[in-house]
């Protein structure tokens, strides 16, 4: 009998606040341009997806996530600006400390290697995904003039203190996310 599996990835959570006002900003936004939006209190910053990861491996990931957290330490992130994949995945920009953000991708890259079965192609890009298209989101001049006008617009700003590893369940309505543990960054002193 096969292990069961669970869809894993490692993520910074978003402030409620800036969660807030990305929704604020992309309201009504859906109807006009065939966009499913993702559901304000799913929105994060994915550090790594790991896919299928099997259920009784999850205490060892979680204990190598530990450890890449305590090598990274606390750092802002600010929401600013908007992005696409190939007209298909809208987001929201990263600023900030990027060093500190690219280090702790790196450790939790390095620490986790060997779990899950996704391979990512692309490069990390930091950013909040907001939702995907049916079809494309909108006429190619006409997304690139939108994104232009809105290159600046801010969302706030947050200190980002821990990693989540969260588990995905796909359903009809879009996924669901359980947080299985919230892991700090730095080291822990008792």
């Amino acid at each position: 009998m096969k292990p069961e599996r669970w869809r894993l990835f490692a993520a910074v959570p978003v402030a409620d606040e800036v969660k807030t006002a990305i929704a604020k900003f992309f309201g009504g936004l859906a109807e006009p341009y065939r966009f499913k939006a993702a559901q304000p209190r799913f929105l994060h910053l994915t550090v790594r997806f790991f896919g299928d990861v099997p259920a009784d491996e999850v205490p060892a990931l979680e204990a190598r996530l530990a450890t890449a957290c305590q090598h990274s330490t606390p750092f802002k992130l600010r929401a600013e600006g908007l992005g696409h994949f190939d007209h298909r995945v809208l987001w929201v920009a990263l600023r900030g400390d990027m060093a500190a953000l690219h280090r702790l991708v790196t450790e939790v890259t390095a620490e986790t290697a060997v779990f899950g079965d996704h391979v990512e192609k692309r490069l990390f890009t930091p950013h909040i995904t907001i939702g995907k298209a049916a079809g494309h989101f909108m006429p190619r001049g006409k997304l690139e003039q939108w994104l232009t006008e809105h290159h600046s617009t801010a969302f706030g700003e947050w200190r980002a203190d821990h990693l989540e590893l969260i588990r995905s369940v796909l359903a009809l309505g879009g996924a669901n996310y359980t947080t299985l543990a919230r892991l700090p960054l730095g080291r822990t002193t008792r």
